[in-house]
């Protein structure tokens, strides 16, 4: 990753430094938000072309073959979410999310001034979701899941307050 133009004429590094570094946390963040944009817009428009019953045969064979009790309650949770009724449900919330996390990862790319507070509303929303699922079933997954949304959250906030 290269240094930003405006630090190679600077006499002041450390301010130059912190610019570079800052830079390249908000770049992290842009990638991850488009990167899930287009993995939830991929997985919406699958579930609009592919025929439902050959969804649902995947799923019951992959459960037929699975033994860990995690991925029987995922496959479970996935057949029932496959089924006709659910269906365009699931599809348009992961449209909704796709266009979101593309509007979120956006705004910070292009520097908006409300892109932070944009991306840090988002992201706390889903903290008391994610606190509800830890107190049901403590997982490293879960936890190391709501210590980044956190960390994303109060990255944003701070950045957004200068």
């Amino acid at each position: 990753m290269r240094r930003p133009e405006s630090c190679f004429g600077s006499n002041d590094f450390s301010t130059c430094e912190v610019r570079w570094r800052v830079k390249a946390g908000v770049q992290l963040i842009v990638a991850y938000k488009f990167a899930r944009a287009v993995a939830a817009a991929v997985a919406a428009l699958a579930l609009c072309v592919v025929d439902p019953s050959t969804l649902s045969t995947f799923v019951d064979t992959l459960h037929a073959h699975l033994t860990s009790h995690l991925a029987l309650l995922v496959s479970s949770a996935v057949t029932s979410a496959l089924a006709p009724p659910h269906l365009a449900l699931v599809a348009g919330a992961l449209g909704l999310d796709a266009v979101v996390c593309f509007v979120e990862g956006w705004s910070l790319w292009k520097e908006k001034r409300w892109g932070p507070w944009f991306v840090a509303a988002a992201a706390t929303v889903l903290v008391p979701f994610e606190v509800t699922a830890i107190v049901q079933h403590v997982s490293a997954v879960r936890v190391i899941a709501l210590l980044l949304n956190v960390a994303i959250v109060i990255y944003l906030f701070m950045r957004a307050k200068r």
